[in-house]
């Protein structure tokens, strides 16, 4: 078969992943066998392993679907581990230690320490970064400053703001009663104006809570909005990143981009393009591998890949 019939058929053709595993498989190769949740999550975590990975070593990756689907090909697949060619997996922690929602710890299964992975993204380096690398405008000057200052604070005003969202989260999540987060978007819920200060679009819990509703189809009584606020306080004692969902994270990101350009143009007289544009599909893919790995992650990889991938200088801190 041809390169392009072989594309085709990889591209068109649904992939049974264990027997694609298993064709990939060879116990006398060097192969390092990486299991995600989404498409997305090789573009966060590929550059790290990489690095890591020997040069004798294959990267073999496999995309699961989704949380339930990493667990169910650790518990299919993992007798096969060996140091030689280890497999190693990664989820997110989303808020299933506050609900709490058990599942078995194993020493190869990585788990975010945010609520997701693109919670590592949305900081002051990465706005930073985009300002340089993106808009290619001088860094550690008084502009960039103060674009680091106000995402900084419009983050943080977010981030208030959604405390409220995952109280509801939470709420729905113990009721067992999950509803589609996919479909709430997040920018109908705030706005930024020129000046790239974050504006909350519901003030009240009762109409955010109906919103939510509307949006994903659940139904929150009346009577549930004290114990849902209870909730919320309860999730105000972890640090936001940790229980503010990464997807939503995400979209602030973007819409505090989005603003930025406005913003130039008008200050400027003048579209000033950058170089990408960031969007929904593409974001990880050009912000992840411009962001150093977590101490965890660090940690995780050199517990399992001979190639040590060095703390002091890969390392966030977080």
């Amino acid at each position: 078969m041809d390169f392009l019939a072989t594309l085709k058929a990889a591209i068109q053709e649904p992939i049974v992943l264990k027997h694609n595993f298993l064709i990939c498989y060879d116990s006398k190769a060097n192969n390092l066998h990486v299991f995600f949740e989404g498409k997305t999550d090789e573009s966060f975590y590929g550059t790290y392993l990489r690095k890591i990975k020997p040069e004798s070593h294959s990267l073999k990756s496999y995309i699961c679907g989704n949380k339930d689907g990493v667990y169910y090909y650790h518990k299919q697949l993992n007798h096969l581990y060996k140091k030689e060619q280890p497999l190693l997996f990664f989820v997110d922690k989303d808020i299933e230690d506050i609900i709490p929602f058990h599942r078995d710890t194993h020493d190869n299964i990585y788990i975010t320490e945010f609520y997701s992975v693109e919670n590592y993204l949305v900081n002051c380096n990465s706005i930073e970064q985009v300002w340089a690398e993106i808009f290619r405008q001088c860094s550690g000057t008084a502009v960039a400053d103060k674009i680091s200052e106000v995402f900084s604070q419009s983050l943080n005003d977010f981030h208030k703001d959604f405390y409220k969202v995952m109280g509801w989260v939470l709420y729905h999540r113990r009721a067992q009663t999950r509803p589609n987060l996919d479909c709430i978007v997040t920018k109908k819920l705030f706005s930024i104006d020129n000046d790239l200060k974050y504006h909350s679009i519901f003030s009240e819990r009762s109409d955010l809570y109906k919103h939510l509703d509307e949006r994903t189809g659940a139904s929150t009584p009346a009577e549930k909005f004290t114990e849902i606020e209870n909730l919320e306080n309860l999730l105000k004692g972890y640090e936001p990143k940790h229980v503010v969902r990464g997807h939503n994270e995400m979209d602030f990101f973007l819409e505090f981009f989005k603003t930025l350009k406005i913003s130039v143009a008008e200050a400027s007289g003048k579209v000033i393009q950058p170089v990408l544009d960031l969007t929904g599909s593409n974001v990880i893919d050009i912000l992840g591998p411009r962001t150093a790995p977590s101490s965890s992650l660090v940690r995780f990889l050199n517990s399992h890949v001979d190639k040590q991938l060095d703390l002091a200088t890969a390392s966030t801190g977080y």
